[in-house]
C-alpha cells in the first residue's frame, strides 16, 4: 500500500463527506427553524440532479444558466411542497410541543411525501439511469497522485457554500431572522418577525442545498430515480452522528463518514456500510447527542 493510493482515497472520502455535509446543513436548517424532519429531503437531492441533467444535457444550456435554473426550480418545488404538506403539519405544532413529537409527526408526513415524489420522478424521467458528460474532465497529477478535478471541485464548492452560509446567517437581516426563529419562534413573532415567511424561506434554502448536492454529484455518478432513498438515510445517520443541533458536528461527522466509506469500501467492500452503521450505533449509545449535539427530549 503506497501513499499515492491512500491520498486518492482520502480525497474521494472528502468529496463524499462534502456531499453529506451539504445535505445535513439543509436538514438541520429545516429542523432547527421549522421543527420538521423531512425524509423527502433525499428526493430534493434527486430533483436537483435530474433538473441539472435536463437543463445541461437535454436543453444544452450553458453550465452557468443550467446551475441557476436548477436552483430556481428547486426553490419553486420546495415552496410548493411546504405549502401543500408541511404548512398544515406545522399548524398542529403547539408552543409546548417537544421537538421529538414534532419530529415524529413531520417524519410520518414526509415519508408519504417521499413516496409520492419518487413516483413523480419515475413518471417524468423514467427508470433508466442517466449520465452527464463531465464538464471538468481534467486530472491533476502531483508526484504520481491523480486528482480528478470533479472531486476537488465538490470539496471546494462545499467549502465556499459553508462560508456563504456563515456570512448569510450572521451578516444578513434574513439570516439573523432565521436564527432568531430557530431559537424561539414565538418570541420572534412577538418581536415583529413574520415566522411564516421565515419557515418557507428556511425550507426552500434547505431544499436548495440538497439540490445543489445532487447537482454536484450528477457528473460523477450515474443518476437513478432510487438514489434518494439511500442518500437520505446516510444523511440522517451523519446528522445524528454529528448532533442534530450542531453545524460543526455535521462537518466532523460528514468527513468521518465520507472517509470511512472511501477507505472501507476499498479494503472490505460493501460490508463497510454495515460496519459503519454498527460503529455509529455504538458511538450513540455512549453519546446519544452525537459529536457536539444534545439528545432529543
Amino acid at each position: 500500500m503506497d501513499g499515492t493510493l491512500l491520498f486518492q482515497l482520502f480525497v474521494n472520502g472528502l468529496s463524499i463527506g462534502a456531499i453529506y455535509i451539504l445535505l445535513v446543513f439543509g436538514l438541520q436548517l429545516i429542523i432547527r427553524t421549522t421543527g420538521i424532519v423531512n425524509f423527502a429531503h433525499g428526493e430534493m437531492y434527486v430533483f436537483g440532479a435530474y433538473t441539472f441533467w435536463f437543463t445541461y444535457s437535454v436543453l444544452d444550456l450553458h453550465l452557468g444558466f443550467a446551475v441557476i435554473l436548477t436552483v430556481i426550480v428547486m426553490a419553486i418545488i420546495s415552496g410548493v411542497v411546504y405549502r401543500a404538506v408541511f404548512h398544515y403539519v406545522q399548524a398542529r405544532f403547539k408552543a409546548d410541543t417537544p421537538l421529538s413529537d414534532k419530529a415524529l409527526m413531520s417524519a410520518m408526513a414526509s415519508i408519504g411525501l417521499m413516496m409520492v415524489l419518487s413516483r413523480i420522478i419515475v413518471l417524468y424521467f423514467g427508470t433508466d439511469q442517466k449520465g452527464i458528460p463531465s464538464f471538468l474532465p481534467q486530472v491533476f497529477v502531483f508526484s504520481g497522485i491523480r486528482l480528478p478535478a470533479e472531486r476537488l471541485s465538490i470539496i471546494l464548492i462545499a467549502v465556499l457554500i459553508a462560508g456563504i452560509l456563515s456570512f448569510f446567517f450572521f451578516g444578513t437581516k434574513l439570516g439573523k431572522a432565521m436564527r432568531a426563529v430557530s431559537t424561539d419562534s414565538l418570541a420572534s413573532k412577538l418581536m415583529g418577525i413574520n415566522s411564516d415567511r421565515i419557515f418557507i424561506a428556511s425550507f426552500a434554502l434547505g431544499s436548495i442545498l440538497a439540490g445543489v448536492a445532487g447537482l454536484l454529484i450528477a457528473p460523477v455518478f450515474a443518476l437513478d430515480p432510487a438514489m434518494g432513498t439511500e442518500i437520505i438515510f446516510m444523511a440522517m445517520l451523519v446528522m445524528v452522528f454529528g448532533g442534530i443541533n450542531s453545524y460543526k458536528g455535521a462537518v466532523y461527522a460528514g468527513i468521518t463518514v465520507g472517509l470511512a466509506e472511501s477507505f472501507g469500501y476499498y479494503f472490505i467492500g460493501i460490508i463497510s456500510h454495515v460496519l459503519l452503521f454498527v460503529m455509529v450505533m455504538v458511538f450513540l449509545i455512549f453519546r446519544p447527542g452525537g459529536f457536539f449535539g444534545e439528545a432529543l427530549e
